[in-house]
């Protein structure tokens, strides 16, 4: 697919900062931490105060069920969000808690080992399969965290309320129960406030963004749709064509859907092999790429990487942006080794492209979107038979 009439990407200006949060925001997230602060403050004082004698294996065996307890409230926050997604007709698509990883995959659930500490916190993404009352679905779906959270945190604490300790006997259990259903109210309570992070939104944010009908809302509503068309493995250039053209002409200012919407516009003009347009997208994208999360940008540096060395092939821009990848951040496998691939063609390294190839095409029968996979699997094919006739 060569083609050196397309001008080089360009790194963008390193001096591009994030757009700064509102002080309501600062305020707000200030306020909560310092409000949980004072209650585990005051927990910590109450357990003094009542002289509770813990001996050695207890007070083991309560850090590590606190630790493994704190993970599960925070795998019940997340599960939360799928059944909300579920009774609404939503299909899973991926599960991050911890080290534990679940995707969705043609030949059904994988379950792998997170290897991202950015993800570790928890994630969870199920998507549409119509576009009926999407506003609806959405409110279901995100809601559903936070009231899972807020159920389990008032069961954890109820035994403990309904059944007082006798005669100051507190034992281990009883004090997991009390710290899981402090944990899962305060998870409940700070996803609840309208904030962001790392780029991503809080679900407080979302919902009300979802709830003002958002300018915002409306475009992930389209990036959803065109993700629930690519999960049914439908390929880029068959996307639905009037979703294409409502997000080319959303001209708002840059924000942090602009990254996502960028993605899918290049995915879309490179299947249709309109390399000029891929090339305004993928520049669009990495000129954007500071306003998304940080584990998510890997993925840019190594589309950028693939696309100079295999559309205009220069190896020198293409190696300049597989060094600002990096080993961090998270990025599809069958992504990272196509533009590992493309660069070792361009290094005439036959026998190393031939083995990437392989391991791509493996990591392709894993991916998380199926159309994604056609177009991924027909860039495979077309550097193989080129590495095949030049060697």
């Amino acid at each position: 697919m060569e083609d050196k009439t397309i001008p080089p990407l360009t790194l963008p200006d390193a001096n591009v900062s994030k757009k700064p949060r509102s002080r309501i925001q600062t305020v707000l997230s200030f306020l909560f931490f310092f409000t949980l602060s004072l209650i585990v403050g005051y927990g910590i004082g109450s357990l003094i105060d009542s002289e509770i004698k813990l001996s050695g294996l207890e007070l083991g065996l309560l850090v590590i069920g606190s630790i493994i307890g704190f993970l599960f409230v925070i795998l019940l926050h997340e599960l939360g969000h799928l059944l909300g997604g579920k009774l609404v007709g939503f299909r899973f698509v991926l599960l991050i808690v911890g080290p534990l990883k679940v995707t969705r995959s043609a030949s059904g659930p994988q379950f792998g080992l997170n290897r991202s500490l950015a993800l570790a916190g928890g994630i969870a993404a199920s998507f549409p399969t119509s576009n009926h009352n999407l506003r609806a679905g959405f409110l279901s779906m995100i809601a559903g965290g936070p009231i899972t959270s807020l159920v389990c945190g008032l069961l954890f604490l109820l035994p403990g309320l309904i059944l007082q300790p006798m005669d100051n006997e507190i034992t281990v259990g009883y004090l997991l129960l009390q710290i899981l259903g402090i944990a899962s109210l305060t998870i409940s309570l700070g996803t609840l406030i309208p904030s962001e992070t790392g780029g991503l939104k809080s679900d407080g944010s979302r919902l009300l963004e979802l709830w003002r009908n958002d300018p915002a809302a409306m475009n992930t509503n389209l990036i959803t749709l065109l993700s629930a068309n690519s999960m049914a493995g439908i390929r880029p250039r068959d996307w639905d064509d009037d979703l294409i053209n409502q997000l080319l002409t959303s001209n708002s200012e840059p924000n942090n859907l602009t990254p996502t919407i960028a993605s899918f516009l290049y995915a879309h003009a490179l299947d249709k092999n309109d390399l000029t347009t891929a090339r305004k997208q993928l520049q669009r994208l990495l000129d954007s790429n500071h306003l998304q999360p940080a584990v998510a940008q890997t993925a840019v540096w190594h589309n950028a990487a693939f696309f100079e060395a295999w559309v205009r092939q220069d190896l020198a821009q293409a190696e300049q942006f597989m060094a600002q990848a990096g080993k961090d951040g998270f990025s599809e496998p069958q992504t990272r080794l196509l533009a590992q691939t493309a660069v070792a063609l361009l290094r005439q390294e036959f026998d190393k492209t031939k083995s990437l190839l392989d391991e791509a095409e493996k990591a392709l029968e894993k991916t998380m979107d199926p159309g994604i996979a056609h177009l991924t699997s027909d860039q495979i094919a077309a550097i193989r038979m080129v590495a095949e006739r030049e060697n």
